[in-house]
């Protein structure tokens, strides 16, 4: 979840500054993504919300008391951001364990057809990795061979989309801490 603990966040000044406020990787990154728009199925960024924050925009130029927001073209352009100032996520916390997701209790789903399939893809994809490894570590000399990360990591998304109940990305901005 966001700093902010909604990806439906209405674009006030309250929502910026808990973008810091609540950030908990502080020494990781000092962005933050405030996911904002009406409705999980739909609905979007209203115009009032984006007047907020270009006000607020505005505001962070004459005083210091709001972190600097910025419009992002894409939530993949944040993500890139970061990877490549924490050197490809290398300086990242690494999670391990099972996810408790707090704020997104019951939103898989309770089919057991369509848990099968996704724990299905799941084993597969994590075979389809270790066999790129082991190719990888035991390639013959002259071979070109190079590890598909970018296709793994794409087939990686889809499935954990697809478990997801809604595969929405809302307009998003970037909440810096300077």
């Amino acid at each position: 979840m966001t700093p902010v603990d909604t990806y439906t966040a209405q674009a006030t000044v309250g929502d910026v500054n808990k973008g810091i406020t609540n950030h908990k990787n502080l020494e990781s990154d000092s962005t933050a993504l405030l996911v904002f728009g009406n409705g999980d199925g739909g609905g979007g960024a209203l115009p009032k919300m984006l007047e907020n924050l270009r006000r607020i925009r505005a505001a962070t130029n004459e005083h210091r008391e709001l972190p600097s927001v910025s419009m992002g073209s894409s939530v993949e352009e944040f993500f890139a951001d970061i990877e490549e100032a924490s050197k490809e996520g290398k300086t990242l916390p690494v999670w391990k364990g099972e996810l408790y997701l707090e704020f997104h209790r019951g939103t898989y789903t309770s089919h057991g057809s369509i848990k099968k399939g996704n724990r299905k893809c799941e084993i597969l994809l994590r075979d389809v990795e270790r066999v790129a490894t082991l190719t990888s570590l035991l390639k013959p000399k002259g071979h070109s061979y190079v590890y598909p990360k970018r296709a793994i990591d794409e087939c990686w998304e889809k499935v954990l989309l697809n478990q997801f109940h809604d595969g929405k990305l809302m307009e998003f901005w970037r909440i810096y801490d300077v």
